[in-house]
């Protein structure tokens, strides 16, 4: 069930508005997914909004369409993949419109392939109150206030997601699950494949947060800075 939070003004913008449109003309499947629904929930607010998107497939013309419909900027993040990104500015602030092919053959495989079940939601355009999925207990861990890895594969896929555990709990005041610790352990040597930028990123997360040293002695405790 949709929450009040999620009211949101971008969801009257012409932007977003655009979005809807083409999708229906396009007879897309297209969902509102992740880290926007996730915060409107708690009630956090970025200083750059962004919005991401998944559809089965053609992310990259949607998002080359849209650009043109918008006068925005556009860009391919990944081609291999069907990854772009749409660029606007909305009085003065930067609005940033991601759009990425499933990973999978359908929604439910792309949600079970993302990090942690609180960034699980989706919203399937064109929005109807009462109709957000949550496949993964998503509502029930933000509640709970819980970081907790959708799939036992979830570092597997993207090591760099054991740092984001940290800086997600960082950031939120969530508490690791003891699973995901016992995971973490497991799996920290992995970081060393990650490149070095995208490490430097999730620390300055961590390091910026009001939290910042709980979570430094966590990445001490279970051995991560070893690493």
């Amino acid at each position: 069930m949709a929450h009040p939070q999620l009211d949101h003004p971008i969801f009257k913008s012409k932007q977003f508005l655009t979005v809807v449109s083409l999708a229906k003309k396009e007879k897309k499947d297209i969902y509102l997914v992740g880290g926007f629904l996730r915060d409107s929930i708690i009630g956090y607010q970025k200083e750059a909004l962004d919005l991401d998107f998944t559809l089965s497939r053609g992310a990259i013309d949607f998002g080359r369409r849209l650009a043109r419909e918008l006068k925005a900027g556009f860009v391919v993040l990944d081609k291999e993949h069907g990854c772009s990104r749409v660029v606007v500015k909305i009085k003065g602030e930067v609005l940033t419109l991601d759009f990425v092919d499933f990973r999978g053959k359908d929604l439910k495989e792309d949600l079970l392939k993302r990090d942690f079940t609180v960034n699980t939601l989706a919203w399937r355009l064109p929005l109807v109150k009462d109709v957000l999925i949550d496949l993964y207990g998503a509502q029930r861990d933000i509640a709970k206030k819980v970081v907790s890895v959708v799939s036992d594969s979830s570092f597997d896929d993207d090591p760099l997601r054991i740092l984001r555990a940290f800086s997600v709990g960082a950031i939120f005041d969530f508490k690791i699950s003891p699973h995901t610790l016992a995971l973490i352990r497991k799996k920290k040597e992995s970081l060393k494949s990650v490149a070095g930028e995208r490490l430097r990123d999730e620390l300055f997360k961590i390091f910026n947060s009001e939290r910042a040293w709980h979570h430094i002695e966590l990445l001490d405790k279970y051995g991560v800075l070893e690493v």
